[in-house]
């Protein structure tokens, strides 16, 4: 995959890409990281931040892979605000007691593995990039440029995930391909059943349609007719705006219908609503 099909795929996954850093940005941290005497950021990772100032991906139970900015961007939903490169350098030169890298400045601090105990960092006495074991000076690996870093990182976590796609795909008891994609049943909002839809390879995992109201559960005979995708599920919703989780109506046998991109979502079905609890 190159570059770009990776930021894409990463994306899908629930990646976080920050918007470009400007020249300024860029020029005031090299500014600070002169100031506090430290080694200037590499011109690739300057590339990098043209492109996108800062990466952040938190895949549950595995691990946090943050790519540093060279300037503080505002709070994402997660509430993370992404750390520069100058703070993150600092950190590595003041280190802990004890630390290989502490008081070392040869060193420039890109990117973290939160969960993997790693850190990605640029080595100015052998112009590497290099990914060291926690805070100390053992290269786990390490390349001659920022991209083929950047894949080896990012890449080696979508394999896993489409490898856990896979599974998904082959344990879903309805499910059908089309147009390039499987679609099957997931879990959405809440944990309740949603549409989602993959890459025969695991890849792109991708949530198609959830309950527009309340929760589906049940949700089976996933078809493929005439460019739209059929199911049925077993709608439950309350009309308690003040208390949206106490279920009253619930209809059962109830069919959607919604385009493979999912666009056009339509209630296709003639089924009545029911007053009281599903089973």
């Amino acid at each position: 995959m190159t570059f770009d099909e990776i930021l894409k795929s990463a994306e899908a996954e629930g990646a976080v890409l920050y918007r470009p850093a400007t020249e300024d940005d860029i020029q005031g941290e090299q500014k600070h990281m002169k100031s506090c005497g430290y080694p200037p950021i590499p011109q690739e990772y300057c590339e990098f931040l043209r492109k996108l100032n800062g990466f952040f991906w938190e895949i549950p139970g595995e691990v946090t892979i943050l790519f540093f900015t060279v300037h503080q961007v505002a709070e994402d939903e997660r509430n993370w605000r992404p750390q520069t490169v100058t703070a993150a350098t600092g950190q590595l030169f003041r280190g802990a007691d004890g630390d290989d890298l502490k008081g070392k400045k040869n060193y420039v601090s890109l990117a973290s593995l939160i969960g993997d105990y790693g850190l990605c960092v640029y080595n100015t006495t052998n112009s590497r990039y290099e990914v060291l074991k926690d805070k100390s000076s053992e290269v786990t690996a390490d390349f001659e440029t920022f991209g083929e870093l950047f894949i080896y990182i990012v890449s080696a976590r979508l394999n896993k995930l489409n490898e856990y796609n896979i599974n998904r795909i082959k344990s879903a008891k309805s499910k059908v391909e089309a147009d390039g994609w499987v679609f099957f049943k997931y879990h959405g909002k809440a944990g309740y059943d949603a549409l989602f839809k993959a890459r025969p390879d695991g890849s792109e995992l991708t949530c198609v349609m959830d309950a527009p109201r309340g929760f589906w559960s049940d949700l089976c005979n996933i078809k493929a007719k005439d460019g739209w995708i059929y199911f049925d599920v077993t709608e439950s919703y309350s009309q308690h705006e003040d208390n949206p989780y106490v279920f009253e109506h619930y209809r059962d046998s109830v069919t959607y219908r919604v385009k493979p991109d999912g666009s056009g979502c339509e209630d296709v079905t003639r089924s009545s609503v029911h007053t009281g609890t599903s089973d």
